[in-house]
């Protein structure tokens, strides 16, 4: 399914949701942080910040990485271009009615669901998509409890904004060490106990971990596939284009073969540079992204 609509993108650029927008820069100037987001300089080949536990690494990582990784998801999404088809159409069959459950996964200051519930909020209101009843329960973990107070603050704020188009939203959190198979173990069990159409998982921004920390993610995700092996589900993980994205990717499709029987693998995909519109700074951005799926139906 290709989007192509105004208020998403205009003069080949992506345009976040003005109301997405809204809601970033509001918080940006309630933790004084508006003034370096505007002035910081956004460049693909520049790793910056890349958050932590702290209240100060957290702040400026949403700060500075936010909004690419909105812009991201948003490409993905919209896919205005015609690369990721097949992702694209799962977000939409996935997201149109019923009791989904999702995992955001680590979710960070919450650019990944608020992406896609604007996405969709937009879609329904120019008549892009259909107005149906729509639950979704979201899980969100992350190891840094300021990344969760912001996500939680953010997603309270913009719940009228879903409801007005018949999305209903509830939040749950929980810490989540995505290196360790207990922690993984206690996020899948608290996961499946919601009663659900689908579980839907979306990953992102584990591109910049070191060697090590790959190994234990692998096998984090081997536990988290098997926990899913009698249940629909669907799996997108987004990364910028990188060496190490693309290692990061890799390792997915072998964690992926082991379960090849009773799943359908899409093979990672990914984009040129795109660019996007900062809504800050009002700069254009260029940003890359990749992307795989892996989903299993009834």
């Amino acid at each position: 399914m290709k989007i192509n609509i105004p208020s998403l993108w205009g003069n080949n650029k992506i345009i976040l949701p003005q109301d997405l927008s809204n809601l970033y820069i509001d918080k940006l100037i309630s933790i004084d942080a508006f003034d370096h987001a505007k002035n910081y300089i956004r460049k693909e080949k520049t790793d910056g910040a890349v958050g932590g536990v702290t209240s100060e690494e957290t702040y400026r990582h949403f700060a500075e990485k936010f909004t690419n990784s909105c812009a991201r998801l948003q490409k993905v999404m919209i896919d205005p271009l015609d690369n990721f088809k097949k992702v694209t159409n799962h977000f939409y069959s996935s997201f149109s009615t019923g009791n989904i459950a999702l995992l955001d996964s680590p979710c960070g200051t919450g650019a990944g669901a608020l992406t896609l519930l604007y996405v969709l909020r937009e879609l329904r209101l120019t008549k892009n998509l259909p107005n149906l009843p729509l639950d979704i329960t979201i899980l969100a973990c992350d190891y840094s409890d300021t990344a969760l107070d912001v996500y939680k603050e953010l997603l309270s704020k913009a719940l009228p904004h879903f409801s007005q188009v018949g999305i209903n939203v509830t939040i749950k959190q929980t810490d989540w060490n995505a290196f360790s198979i207990k922690s993984t173990q206690e996020l899948m069990d608290e996961f499946k106990r919601i009663e659900a159409d689908e579980y839907f998982v979306l990953v992102s921004a584990f591109s910049g971990i070191s060697q090590e920390q790959l190994t234990l993610l692998k096998q984090s995700f081997q536990h988290m596939q098997g926990c899913l092996s009698v249940v629909p589900f669907t799996i997108i993980h987004v990364e910028p284009k990188s060496k190490k994205g693309k290692k990061l990717l890799q390792m997915l499709m072998e964690v992926y073969q082991y379960f090849k029987d009773d799943r359908k693998i899409l093979e990672c995909k990914d984009d040129a540079l795109f660019e996007w519109i900062d809504p800050v700074s009002e700069r254009d951005i260029r940003s890359s992204v990749m992307v795989s799926l892996n989903y299993r139906g009834e």
